[in-house]
C-alpha cells in the first residue's frame, strides 16, 4: 500500500467519522457517547475493508489485536545500590501466571515480586504457619 492509498485511506476515514466524534466530545450529550462510539467502531471498521485491499486489511486486524494487549504498568526494580524504583514498563500478553514485558525493562535488571516482611515464616504471617496453629 502506497503512501498515497494510506493519505486517501485516512482522509476518508477523517471525513466520515467527524460528526461522530464531535458528538462523542460533546459533554452536553453523554447519553448519546456509548451508541455513537459503537456506530464509530462499525464505520471505522467497515471504511478500513473496502478501502484496503484483504492483505493489507489482514495485517490491520492483526496489528489491532496486538495493540489491545498491550497496556502501560509501573513495576518496582532493584537498583545498584539495593534500593527499589518505580520503572514505567508497556506490558504485552499474559496467561495468568506469566506476562510479557514489551518495554521498559534493561537486561538484567531484578523486578520486585514480593516483600518478605522480617520474621515472617511459610505463609506469609509473622511467625509463619496456617491460621490458628499453636493457639
Amino acid at each position: 500500500m502506497s503512501a498515497t492509498d494510506i493519505a486517501s485511506t485516512r482522509e476518508t476515514l477523517e471525513r466520515a467519522t467527524a460528526p461522530l466524534i464531535e458528538v462523542i466530545n460533546d459533554p452536553t450529550r453523554t447519553f448519546l457517547h456509548t451508541p455513537t462510539r459503537i456506530r464509530l467502531a462499525e464505520l471505522t471498521e467497515n471504511i478500513l475493508a473496502t478501502q484496503l485491499n484483504p492483505a493489507v486489511y489482514s495485517q490491520y486486524r492483526a496489528l489491532l489485536a496486538a495493540e489491545r494487549n498491550i497496556r502501560d504498568a509501573n513495576l518496582w526494580v532493584l537498583t545498584e545500590t539495593g534500593k527499589m524504583k518505580r520503572q514505567p514498563v508497556r506490558l504485552g500478553l499474559s496467561d495468568g501466571a506469566f506476562i510479557e514485558v514489551i518495554s521498559g525493562l534493561e537486561t538484567g535488571q531484578q523486578v520486585v515480586t514480593g516483600i518478605r516482611q522480617p520474621g515472617a515464616g511459610r505463609g506469609g504471617r509473622p511467625g509463619g504457619g496456617r491460621p490458628g496453629a499453636g493457639r
